[in-house]
């Protein structure tokens, strides 16, 4: 049979040709013609089915032929199929597919016939990270990464020019050995902090209601007139500060406790007068009185001006035992020293003293006659007179006083006061404005005993039950983000009428930095090692915090300085200490619990320890972290209250305490 429009004859296969109509004719299995027009081109060769290689999917991936091989595709890509259907009465042909028959043939009447169609084939893909190199280019999971977050994104903001102050970022996966690594580098939330950083990327920065510490209790008491407030973060100052707290404030007349320490109205003076001379009145239930000063009283005969109205013994007839009798008398018109008043009769024959006069008075010739002037001098006393008839009154009168303990006084430490004559009384100013009371100022009273060679107590007993400590290794552990400025500040002049103390002494001090050095993620390292105390008071000031740290691992350091991990250079033959300063709770990058810290620092592991010391460790901190170093925790020998705006002089007390057993 011919195929119309070819240019030579060509043998149709009878059987095919009686199975699938004249159209569907494909040409018999040997060749027959080699030069076909184009109406017959697909049957060059008498080829039915031809690899097929999509043109879309642009250069087929070849391994380069080596050695007199054939190119070949690069796996797993292959080549499809496509076979060649004749039309006879159009005299052409064109290359696709049956999409149904088993045989891709065709004769059915549900064969759909699809020109440019193939079947099987595998082409090139996206590369996944599956270990087969799907973009059939020679490589296997080349350079595949894709971001990535370990939390729900639709509940978190992330860093943007909208967002400039939230850190949370997406982080990366890449393909390796055909499975995805673990998210890294993203910067996952943190509990917000009062650090002008929005931690928590929830789009707001420094909101108190996602704040830890917001709205705790803070302040002094709530004992009298004061009361607690609450903690709230300042965006000014980036720190969380006690607002609408009421404060102790100096003690007034008013029946009310206005410096809350449980008393009303306590040890408050003024001065008051009568006629008899000056004093001081007392408050008592918001009123001022019981003035000291001396009141008139009914005139006795005693030479003396009892109702203070500059008349002695007037009105009244003082019997006197004996004519001619003199003694001793002090009032007008003597002007000072002592003068002396005679026992005389009276015209009625009655005995009565005469008035004061100067002993040249007895000594005139004539009648007797009282002349005013100077007395006899004698030394000065604490009388409100001029004794001594130089011009002044009660000067230079100074004796010693002593408020302590009976029997304690030149006793160790303990010395004696002084007090002053004024007006006849006894005492000192204190105050402002200075009231004169009869206290006694100067006096050295017994205090605690501390380790210092001395009899601190005044019992005459030296540096008694004290643990001593004669060489001391002691570690400062500092919080080093952003609102611990102020606080270090504070520690730094706190410590500074201790620490040069210690100046030539065999104690040594060091600063441990909490993160280390390296930065957020770092684990706590060393500033200083132990050092003398010159060298670490320079590290101290020139100390300084470094902004946002999400992580202070503080029972980390405690650990490593405890075990030795940390690498400070504790001496066999010192005592060692910690003293932990910061204001955030407790954290570990290693989930280290207390019970962790405990059997760290019980018993002790470095320095000059036995099986039953503990490495002592101090705590400055909020006091609503106490839980987490006393007890329960039970790390801590004791906790100070790390509070929003301490000073240096709080801060110097606690120290006070801390180096109580410390020789210096």
């Amino acid at each position: 049979m011919l195929i119309a429009g070819c240019s030579c004859d060509q043998q149709i296969d009878p059987f095919s040709a009686a199975d699938v109509g004249v159209e569907d004719v494909l040409p018999v299995e040997e060749p027959v013609c080699d030069q076909l027009s184009d109406s017959c081109k697909c049957t060059v060769d008498n080829v039915r089915n031809e690899r097929y290689w999509p043109s879309q999917m642009g250069p087929e991936p070849l391994v380069p032929a080596r050695n007199g091989s054939t190119n070949r595709l690069i796996a797993p890509c292959k080549h499809a199929t496509q076979i060649c259907r004749i039309f006879l009465e159009e005299e052409r042909s064109e290359w696709g597919i049956w999409e149904r028959g088993l045989d891709q043939i065709g004769g059915t009447d549900d064969d759909v016939w699809v020109t440019d169609g193939f079947v099987g084939g595998l082409f090139p893909e996206t590369d996944i990270c599956d270990g087969l190199d799907n973009d059939c280019d020679g490589r296997t999971d080349e350079s595949l990464k894709k971001s990535c977050w370990s939390r729900d994104p639709e509940f978190y903001t992330f860093n943007s020019p909208e967002h400039p102050k939230t850190p949370c970022r997406f982080g990366v996966q890449e393909c390796r050995n055909a499975r995805w690594s673990d998210c890294e580098n993203e910067i996952l939330p943190a509990a917000e902090l009062c650090d002008g950083v929005d931690n928590n990327c929830d789009g707001l920065v420094d909101e108190d209601g996602a704040i830890e510490e917001s709205g705790k209790q803070c302040g002094l008491t709530d004992t009298g007139l004061c009361d607690f407030g609450t903690m709230q973060c300042d965006t000014d100052v980036l720190d969380m500060l006690c607002v609408d707290y009421v404060n102790p404030k100096d003690e007034s007349c008013n029946n009310r406790d206005d410096d809350c320490d449980g008393a009303i109205d306590e040890e408050l003076w003024r001065p008051c007068q009568s006629d008899c001379g000056s004093g001081f009145e007392s408050c008592s239930e918001g009123i001022f009185g019981n003035c000291t000063a001396q009141q008139p009283v009914e005139e006795i005969c005693d030479g003396v001006d009892n109702d203070c109205d500059g008349e002695v013994d007037e009105e009244l007839i003082c019997a006197c035992p004996q004519v001619g009798l003199m003694t001793p008398c002090f009032q007008e018109p003597v002007t000072c020293g002592q003068g002396f008043t005679e026992c005389q009769e009276q015209e009625d024959g009655t005995l009565a003293w005469s008035e004061c006069c100067t002993i040249a008075s007895f000594l005139a010739q004539g009648e007797f006659q009282c002349i005013p002037g100077e007395g006899t001098p004698f030394p000065e006393e604490c009388n409100a007179r001029d004794d001594d008839c130089d011009g002044l009154i009660d000067e230079d009168l100074v004796k010693g006083c002593y408020s302590g303990p009976d029997g304690t006084v030149n006793v160790g430490l303990c010395l004696p006061g002084t007090q002053f004559c004024e007006m006849g009384r006894w005492g000192n100013e204190v105050g402002d404005p200075p009231l004169f009371l009869e206290v006694c100022v100067g006096d050295v009273l017994p205090e605690e005993e501390i380790c210092d060679f001395q009899d601190n107590d005044c019992d005459n007993e030296i540096d008694e039950d004290l643990n001593a400590h004669e060489r001391v290794d002691m570690v400062f552990l500092l919080d080093r983000s952003g609102s611990m400025c102020p606080k270090v500040d504070a520690l730094k002049q706190g410590i500074a009428p201790y620490i040069l103390d210690f100046a030539n002494t065999d104690h040594r001090f060091g600063i441990g930095n909490i993160p280390g050095a390296a930065g957020n993620v770092s684990p706590p390292d060393i500033l200083i090692d132990l050092s003398s105390a010159d060298i670490f008071w320079t590290a101290l000031n020139n100390w300084s915090c470094v902004g946002n740290v999400g992580n202070e691992p503080q029972y980390d350091a405690v650990h490593m300085t405890a075990t030795g991990e940390i690498g400070f250079s504790f001496r066999d033959d010192a005592f060692p200490m910690q003293v932990v300063f910061t204001d955030e709770t407790a954290q570990s990058s290693r989930n280290l619990s207390a019970a962790d810290i405990r059997a760290a620092i019980s018993p002790c592991q470095v320095g000059d320890c036995g099986q039953e010391d503990v490495f002592e460790v101090y705590s400055i901190i909020p006091n609503r972290f106490d839980t987490e170093w006393c007890s329960p925790a039970d790390i801590a020998q004791q906790c100070y209250d790390l509070y929003p705006g301490i000073t240096g002089a709080e801060i110097n007390n606690y120290l006070e305490d801390i180096f109580h057993d410390i020789c210096r």
